[in-house]
This record gives C-alpha cells, structure tokens and sequence, in this order.
C-alpha cells in the first residue's frame, strides 16, 4: 500500500495525470482520486483539463465507472467537494454511452 500510495504521488508530480486516476481506482482511494482530478484540472486548466478528463472517462471500463460513480455520489453531499464530483458527472454523461449508465450498478443505490 504504501508503494502504490508513493507512486501515486509520483504520478501527479510528474503529470502523468491518465496513470495516476488509475492506480487510485485500483486503490480504492476516494479521496486521492479526488485530489488527483482537482490538481490535474488546477494544473492543465479548464479547457485541456476537461479534454483530458474525457479521454479517461472514454476509456474506462465498468468496473472503474461504477467506482468512480459511487465516489462522485459521496463527493457530492459536501459542499467542499460538489464542483469536482459534478465536473466528473458532466464528463461521464457527455462520454459514456446512455445504455451503459443505465445498466450501471451505481446509478440503482
């Protein structure tokens, strides 16, 4: 765990942003996915942040929707952390198929 923690932080250091959001939803870490989406999108900027952000969202399978989806349930009852869940959320309705959400296990709890 604390290799992959280490790595993670390295991931971000060096902007490889794509391998970073993943190994924290290989993780399970909520919250470093959450802080990995707030620095790539702080660091890119709006504009190339989102592109990014939609290329991941594009390539993601189920199992990594339906775990970034319950995250993006959890981050939205904070007031802290609303604005990245609902950027992920626009990301995922404007990339994901609309047959493949509402066959989502996520969606339903």
């Amino acid at each position: 765990v604390a290799l992959d923690t280490h790595q993670l932080q390295n991931f971000i250091k060096l902007g490889q942003w794509e391998m970073a959001v993943k190994l924290a939803i290989k993780m399970n870490r909520k919250n470093d996915l959450r802080l990995t989406f707030v620095a790539m999108l702080h660091t890119l900027g709006e504009m190339i942040g989102h592109a990014r952000l939609d290329n991941m969202v594009a390539r993601w399978d189920e199992k990594e929707l339906q775990q970034v989806l319950s995250h993006c349930r959890d981050w939205s009852t904070h007031s802290q952390y609303c604005l990245v869940a609902q950027t992920v959320l626009n990301a995922i309705c404007r990339m994901v198929p609309p047959e493949i959400l509402i066959d989502n296990d996520a969606i339903d709890d």
